[in-house]
């Protein structure tokens, strides 16, 4: 029997969760970015309008 089959699912499972882990932290940083920008614009537009 070749080694390979049961060395191939761990690595398809860590592969897997390096790829799951990517995404949230990707997803975390875009919620975050645009979050920031329509904090910014609300900023600038009260300035705007109440100076």
């Amino acid at each position: 029997m070749l080694p390979l089959p049961p060395s191939f699912p761990v690595q398809g499972r860590a592969l897997a969760i390096n790829v799951s882990t990517l995404s949230m932290i990707i997803i975390h940083f875009e919620s975050t970015l645009t979050a920031n920008i329509h904090n910014t614009s609300r900023e600038l537009m009260f300035r705007r309008y109440h100076c």
